[in-house]
């Protein structure tokens, strides 16, 4: 059965939930966005698992602080049945301090469902081609 629109918004939030884990250095947020064993790939760079995907974000500091970053998400589609689920967002990463974008990209996502929770099991980062 395809996914209802209680799970839409669940997952809607959970893209939300891992912005605001990321912007203010929440490790402990963040990692809880994704499976024990989930991934996050970008250029250069693999992260596997709850370990590396907390280290990332520089845990032990104040997750109160921000980052200097704000994640904007945008054109967010999912597709999925059962306790699995595709997604696909806009991200645009806006500096706060100075003030301007920093970069644009593409998420392309595996969600899973785990004890009623929906989560990310791969996650993977592009970015759009530089101007010039």
């Amino acid at each position: 059965m395809p996914l209802d629109s209680g799970e839409l918004v669940a997952i809607h939030q959970l893209y939300a939930s891992y912005s605001f884990a990321s912007d203010h250095g929440d490790g402990d947020a963040y990692a809880a966005c994704f499976t024990p064993d989930g991934s996050f790939d970008m250029p250069g760079r693999h992260l596997q698992g709850a370990d590396e995907l907390l280290a990332s974000t520089g845990a032990g500091r104040d997750p109160g602080a921000p980052v200097g970053i704000r994640h904007i998400l945008s054109n967010i589609v999912v597709d999925g049945e059962g306790d699995k689920a595709t997604g696909r967002a806009y991200v645009t990463l806006v500096g706060t301090a100075p003030t301007g974008i920093v970069m644009t990209g593409e998420y392309e996502d595996q969600l899973q469902r785990l004890d009623g929770q929906w989560r990310f099991s791969a996650r993977r980062f592009t970015p759009d081609a530089a101007p010039g």
